[in-house]
């Protein structure tokens, strides 16, 4: 797709050429340009990036054209499809964590998310507090999934008092 083909060439630049890109801005948009750099390549967040566009886009005097709702959806919908089949042949129970957390999520929130290790303990603990989203039975596994995964990565228990 352009979108990734856009985000991977401009990750595979450097430091110093995305510096020379923001440069090339008018003078008040220059910072928040390589600020709009930064946020892109080292996705960290999301909401970040999309804050940083926004606000070079005003300094820009550049009208966003807003999203399209049922594109988004398509591209929920595929994304879904692209788990649901990776889940489906998954063995790793890890892996399958990654995988089942976020299929849930968007099975209950018709959205596309993605979330790292880091983020799984708190999408299991969002989505077993909103009764909506998943039911008692299948929050329960899940949070019980979750927890045997992480307890098999952590290892075996130490001696006692080491």
């Amino acid at each position: 797709s352009t979108s990734t083909s856009t985000s991977t060439t401009f990750a595979e630049l450097s430091p110093k050429q995305r510096e020379m890109a923001a440069n090339s801005m008018p003078k008040d948009a220059r910072s928040l340009a390589l600020t709009l750099a930064t946020e892109a390549t080292s996705c960290k967040s999301p909401g970040a990036m999309l804050k940083a566009l926004d606000d070079l886009a005003e300094a820009l005097r550049a009208r966003l054209k807003p999203h399209d709702k049922k594109a988004e959806r398509l591209l929920a919908r595929a994304h879904k499809k692209t788990i649901e089949d990776s889940l489906a042949t998954c063995v790793d129970p890890a892996a399958a964590l990654l995988l089942a957390v976020p299929l849930a999520f968007s099975n209950a929130k018709n959205r596309a998310v993605a979330i790292n290790g880091r983020g799984v303990a708190a999408a299991v603990r969002y989505l077993s507090e909103d009764a909506r989203a998943l039911s008692e039975d299948d929050a329960s596994f899940l949070k019980t999934f979750h927890a045997d995964v992480a307890a098999s990565l952590a290892g075996p228990p130490g001696p006692a008092g080491a």
